[in-house]
């Protein structure tokens, strides 16, 4: 199939190898361009963090610098997640454009999809029109009408690579809100690296691979916090199944869309969507063009995303065994030290956190650590005796320090590397102490 063509193509120029970690703490191949820590399963609720590190432990940097990587890169600033500001562009974000698809058209992965649409589609795609073409697709604006909803300023590139927020923004700071779209492996990298996204768990809902292998796709659960030039945060947009392939390029990513596209328009996709198999993964590719007011499917991309399906053969429906890497501890309270109480929305002073030495022997907090969800941290120290307390106070104005939100959040205690205890809470009333233990 063209899916598994252009696979193996973009494996073997720009794409990527992966390695998720197993239950003995290794990475199977150590040597892998990304390091996947999936850990537990997602609880399904906004505040509750079944995953206490990030999703991808490791990506080699020089897989950024890579021509498409890169090219993208420059691109991904360039979008307003809020949905109520008019998106505008610049003549420099227009050169950008034309120097992303310049370069996408010419790999490999590319040339092989437009060959696929012309000669089996038979749709009549010149290489000289094929960058204009890749343009109109992607990058052109539309307003799209969907179940009642009318959104404007639109395009499949924004909606897929980028994503967009719902929310209301006259609620204030840290409004509640939903992301949609959001399909790309690496602009999660890069939000999770600047701890803009937190990586909620795995959906263990969703049928997966059993072979051994880091997975080629992922599906998860997230909350992106949207922030303001000023580095505010604005909103807290929640996705409660999300998903993407894993070490495409862009390069794979504009291409197998585009194919996807004619594909729906030539009748190959039912209800949106086509069973596709990739060596021995088979999976539904979901491809949305946009909707008209009168309810028709428009000529531009809308959404596109893989929905794993098994590792049988290519009709597999029976739901396989779930692969999750439990985290050892997470959100158990039960170490020597335990998390007793916290004060995440304060009437006045600092925010807090008490923790109790329940063991017989005091303890040496040097190298002791408190993180909260976005892997922000407050140093501990001292020595804690058997039985006693210590209060932490937080501090918002330390660069990287800890902090709580009102909304709910996650509380955890390290030594060094090794997690010792960990909570989690959900919205707290000004003035309110939430205790962990009775």
């Amino acid at each position: 199939m063209i899916y598994e063509e252009l696979w193996d193509l973009d494996q073997a120029h720009e794409g990527c190898s992966v390695a998720a970690r197993t239950a003995e703490d290794t990475w199977v191949p150590d040597d892998a361009d990304i390091k996947l820590d999936l850990q537990g399963c997602a609880s399904g609720k906004r505040h509750v963090d079944l995953a206490t590190r990030p999703l991808f432990a490791y990506v080699d940097p020089a897989v950024l610098r890579r021509p498409t990587y890169a090219a993208l890169l420059a691109l991904l600033d360039n979008y307003i997640l809020d949905p109520y500001t008019p998106e505008s562009e610049t003549s420099e974000e227009e050169r950008e454009i034309h120097d992303f698809l310049r370069i996408v058209a010419q790999t490999p992965v590319m040339q092989r999809a437009l060959v696929y649409i012309r000669e089996e589609l038979g749709h009549t795609l010149s290489e000289a029109s094929l960058q204009e073409h890749l343009r109109d697709l992607w990058f052109q604006t539309y307003t799209n009408h969907y179940d009642r909803r009318v959104l404007t300023d639109a395009s499949g590139f924004e909606h897929v690579f980028v994503g967009e927020g719902r929310y209301d923004p006259r609620r204030g700071a840290e409004a509640l809100g939903e992301i949609s779209g959001y399909h790309s492996w690496i602009k999660f990298h890069l939000d999770e690296s600047h701890r803009r996204v937190n990586y909620l768990g795995y959906q263990c809902g969703v049928r997966h691979i059993d072979h051994g292998s880091a997975p080629s796709s992922v599906t998860l659960q997230m909350l992106l916090y949207y922030t303001d030039l000023s580095g505010t945060v604005r909103a807290e947009l929640f996705k409660k199944v999300g998903g993407f392939f894993v070490g495409t390029s862009p390069a794979f990513e504009i291409a197998a869309g585009t194919v996807a596209f004619h594909e729906s328009v030539a009748g190959l996709f039912k209800d949106d969507r086509r069973r596709i198999r990739i060596h021995d993964e088979t999976y539904d590719l979901v491809l949305y063009r946009n909707v008209r007011e009168d309810g028709s499917r428009g000529e531009h991309i809308r959404s596109l995303y893989p929905v794993f399906v098994g590792d049988g053969g290519a009709d597999a429906q029976e739901e396989g065994p779930v692969v999750i890497r439990p985290v050892r501890g997470a959100l158990r309270n039960e170490g020597p030290v335990v998390i007793e109480e916290a004060m995440p929305n304060p009437t006045s002073g600092k925010e807090w956190i008490r923790l109790r030495n329940v063991s017989s022997e005091a303890i040496d907090l040097s190298g002791w650590v408190l993180r909260d969800r976005m892997a922000r941290t407050a140093p501990l120290g001292g020595t804690l005796g058997a039985g006693e307390e210590l209060e932490v106070e937080l501090r918002r104005d330390v660069d990287g320090g800890m902090a709580l939100g009102n909304r709910g959040g996650a509380i955890l205690l390290y030594d060094r590397d090794t997690l010792v205890a960990a909570a989690s809470y959900g919205p707290t009333r000004r003035g309110e102490a939430v205790r962990f233990r009775p």
